[in-house]
């Protein structure tokens, strides 16, 4: 970071939990730190709540080589993400993700996004991170729900890259679902592994990397259709997953 600025940009849960102890690290460090508290759910993932983080930003002065940090799950960081590709043409990028479901896909790859009422994630753009931070450590403070959610989408990767994680995941999902710390170090380690052989292959998603959006196609309008609030991304997914796979055994 040029200027030693930063600001992160977190949710009031995740922020309750880390949210000082990261600002005083920094602060330790030289860093000049401040953050922005937003609202946490897919439904503020929006160019309104986009706009009241530009609003803070101008009111810090910001300038370009201030860097963003998202601290949180994959809603902060595609807001965070979208924000930092767009305000003054781009600041420094940094993900620090605290959900499975982050850790694992959504700060991998570059892709930023708000959601419009009509359509998930149609505006945005492809922005790489500088950095992403993955701490395993964290994923014990969440609920049952959101370790299912993050493990519904090492099970997309592994079907569409892995029959061996696959089965990996089979063996061992009883344990994942009770956090067993190593267990998910490893879902961890190897997700990554296998969607950034992809994305390197890809970055721009001209080809290869569209298998990635598998179960997102049908995921993504079941989650419009539920108003971004009643169901949640890994459960839109699972049955994205399972729809999509019965239409493709329809078709032969």
């Amino acid at each position: 970071v040029e200027n030693k600025r930063i600001v992160i940009i977190t949710n009031s849960l995740v922020n309750s939990l880390y949210g000082a102890k990261l600002l005083s690290v920094l602060r330790k460090d030289g860093f000049n730190s401040d953050l922005i508290q937003v609202p946490d759910g897919e439904k503020y993932k929006s160019l309104s709540i986009a706009k009241y983080l530009y609003d803070e930003l101008l009111k810090r002065k910001a300038d370009r080589i201030t860097a963003l940090i998202s601290l949180g799950g994959g809603v902060m960081g595609d807001l965070t993400g979208f924000v930092a590709a767009t305000y003054m043409r781009g600041l420094p990028l940094v993900h620090i993700p605290t959900t499975l479901l982050a850790q694992i896909d959504s700060s991998i790859g570059g892709k930023v996004a708000v959601d419009h009422p009509l359509a998930k994630n149609i505006i945005g753009s492809f922005y790489q991170p500088k950095a992403v931070y993955t701490d395993p450590e964290v994923l014990q403070t969440l609920s049952d729900k959101d370790i299912k959610n993050g493990i519904v989408e090492a099970i997309k990767v592994a079907v569409i890259k892995s029959p061996d994680f696959f089965k990996w995941l089979e063996k061992n999902i009883d344990q994942l679902l009770k956090k067993h710390k190593e267990l998910l170090c490893e879902v961890v380690k190897e997700a990554i592994s296998l969607k950034v052989d992809i994305v390197l292959k890809d970055p721009w998603e001209n080809g290869l990397r569209k298998v990635l959006n598998f179960g997102h196609s049908i995921g993504h309008a079941l989650e419009v259709e539920a108003g971004y609030q009643d169901l949640s991304h890994g459960e839109a997914v699972a049955l994205g997953m399972l729809i999509e796979t019965k239409i493709a055994r329809n078709r032969g």
